[in-house]
């Protein structure tokens, strides 16, 4: 079961569906609520608590019995971690497998998207007064990212790729940011920065887990030294 990233779709894994459904598996993949072809939700109901809750809703359609190997992106691995918080009787029973991509556990304030400390701190201050000016110009907002620019695609490059690839890859990527709606984005980042699901951790110990990240993802926290990958 795969389960895509913040302002993605399920498109995202089309390259990795095509090889484990090839490689004989069954794959599940679903667009999360909000994102793709699922439309716009009350946005009250944009949290990872209720997308942990959409997660379980998919398994009992889906894959109601046998044996379940979890794969999560982002906001796909805060989902999968959700739903070890609130269903813990899952994991090492039917869940037999766990890939968290690129994602975490809880602080997110800490993210500094490569910036040095004092730009993230900033940036973080300010985080609020934008989301409610995009609340308030959504229509306007929504008309403006839809004709593309070349800074777009070159922060869409930096931040989702660190090395050079087509530009067809780059677009493919900005064109599902960019279909996401300009207020489920603005819902769910709040959302994202209140994940606090460290003691899920515990949960997956009797669950095969693979945790992948990749070497020069700005996308991670650097404090003091230390780096600790999202």
């Amino acid at each position: 079961v795969l389960v895509h990233g913040f302002a993605l779709t399920m498109q995202s894994w089309v390259l990795q569906r095509r090889a484990l459904i090839h490689a004989g598996f069954r794959v599940v993949s679903y667009d999360q609520r909000g994102h793709g072809r699922s439309g716009v939700p009350d946005l009250q109901r944009c949290t990872v608590a209720q997308l942990g809750r959409d997660l379980a809703a998919v398994l009992d359609a889906t894959c109601a019995s046998g044996p379940v190997v979890l794969v999560g992106h982002s906001m796909g691995g805060m989902t999968i971690l959700e739903l070890a918080h609130r269903s813990p009787l899952l994991f090492g029973d039917r869940v037999l497998g766990v890939a968290l991509i690129s994602t975490s556990a809880g602080e997110m304030s800490d993210v500094t998207l490569g910036l040095p400390s004092f730009a993230a701190r900033s940036l973080r201050a300010l985080a609020p007064s934008v989301i409610q000016l995009g609340r308030r110009t959504t229509q306007l907002l929504e008309r403006s990212r839809h004709f593309g620019s070349d800074l777009a695609v070159l922060v869409t490059k930096v931040y989702a790729f660190a090395d050079d690839v087509p530009v067809e890859l780059v677009d493919f990527r900005l064109e599902m940011i960019n279909a996401t709606p300009i207020d489920v984005l603005a819902d769910f980042l709040p959302a994202l920065g209140e994940h606090d699901v460290f003691d899920a951790l515990d949960v997956l110990n009797g669950t095969e887990t693979l945790v992948l990240v990749g070497a020069q993802d700005l996308l991670s926290i650097e404090q003091e030294g230390e780096q600790t990958y999202l």
